[in-house]
């Protein structure tokens, strides 16, 4: 088993102190937690003064790194954000390589991805989501001198509005808030549907898209157009179910989606087709995620349990449990043989996949929502509540 949660050293982030190992960001930490001479060091951009000109990114919500595994690319918001939610670090360098402002309508940006190939940046927010180029947003650095970089002054590669109006009248759900859709627009006073999550397909060609509406859409990049909706049918229709997770299987033609009525749903994709619906946690699945080879499924819900599931098998579902409040996010190691796990209560859990048990725990102290392995095996990060970035590096890998 890898020594995990080894080290951590401290740069200046977002709008804050950034705790790396070798990157992380803790905005409520005292002078005496952070490390201010590396926090100096920063890169900053000339004419910007992040603690001045920006306020903090409130919820880091996505954390996910580049393909070679040398930065981490960040998402969050927050209602008192002024809009620099996507923000890409240098995990060697320990540096801000650039922040974005989407231009995404509303104060969060739920999700974003880097594309496997051409690092083009995936973000679902507000009630929108796009894609920008890697080039435009280092054009436009070069170009203004600045790292931060202004989503409006960038034509998308691909955008779609899913303005769906929900009629809520009648229909309830105990753990809808404001940081969890469904997006209300400021200027009309619509309750819209939200994008709480988007995945890029293995090959990078198409996106599958999860829905506070309860729907889960999958889009072709290549050709602006939608290929499906998978419409779910709740197990209670008084209540409002929104999805929380969507994912691909790696043959890239299957999908998994995760709702609040409890169901895990499995799909196949080009014929829109249910092939099975998972029992998989009764008070609401958060967070599914496919095994690298396909052959498992991990689930984590608001029971605070991770299932894993061999669909296709008579094989009951192996129970995990650990955690002491809601799992939100799973993230497998780039062999298969770990799971990652993290929740609301704090900790970050490691887990043996073939016998169960977990090997390591850190405990971060804060609600986290996101979980992420770097594609070398090398890297575990998560993000969560006051701007919480924490990258650990995985000795013996």
């Amino acid at each position: 088993m890898p020594d995990l949660f080894n080290y951590r050293t401290n740069v200046w982030g977002h709008d804050a102190p950034i705790y790396p190992a070798p990157l992380a960001y803790i905005t409520e930490a005292t002078p005496a937690d952070v490390d201010w001479a590396a926090g100096a060091a920063l890169d900053v951009p000339p004419g910007l003064d992040w603690g001045a000109d920006l306020d903090p990114v409130e919820e880091v919500y996505s954390i996910v790194f580049s393909p070679e595994s040398t930065s981490v690319l960040t998402a969050g918001g927050g209602i008192f954000n002024t809009g620099v939610n996507l923000q890409l670090w240098d995990i060697r360098t320990e540096r801000l390589v650039w922040g974005l402002a989407p231009n995404i309508r509303g104060d969060y940006v739920y999700r974003a991805h880097l594309h496997p190939e051409t690092y083009a940046i995936l973000a679902a927010g507000g009630h929108q989501v796009a894609l920008w180029s890697w080039d435009s947003i280092t054009d436009m650095q070069a170009r203004t001198e600045n790292r931060w970089v202004a989503g409006r002054a960038l034509s998308p590669l691909f955008e779609i509005d899913l303005v769906t109006e929900l009629d809520l009248v009648g229909r309830t759900n105990d753990r809808l808030t404001w940081t969890n859709a469904p997006f209300v627009e400021h200027d009309t006073g619509r309750t819209v549907a939200a994008p709480l999550d988007v995945q890029f397909s293995p090959d990078g060609h198409t996106i599958l898209i999860a829905g506070s509406d309860g729907s889960a859409q999958w889009w072709d990049l290549r050709q602006h157009q939608q290929l499906a909706t998978l419409q779910h049918t709740p197990q209670q229709p008084d209540k409002y179910w929104p999805l929380r997770e969507a994912t691909f299987h790696p043959d890239g033609t299957h999908g998994a989606t995760a709702s609040d009525d409890g169901g895990v749903y499995l799909w196949h994709l080009p014929t829109q087709r249910l092939l099975q619906r998972l029992e998989a946690h009764p008070d609401g699945a958060n967070t599914v995620a496919w095994s690298p080879n396909g052959e498992w499924l991990a689930s984590g819900g608001y029971d605070n349990m991770v299932r894993l599931w061999q669909p296709g098998t008579a094989v009951a579902p192996l129970t995990l449990a650990g955690h002491h409040h809601w799992v939100t996010s799973l993230a497998w190691s780039p062999d298969g043989t770990f799971l990652a796990t993290c929740g609301t209560d704090g900790d970050v859990r490691c887990w043996h996949v073939a016998t169960g048990t977990c090997e390591a725990v850190y405990e971060t102290n804060r609600e986290l929502w996101s979980v992420a392995w770097s594609p070398n095996g090398v890297y575990i990060g998560c993000s969560g509540v006051n701007g919480s970035v924490i990258v650990w590096a995985v000795t013996g890998a």
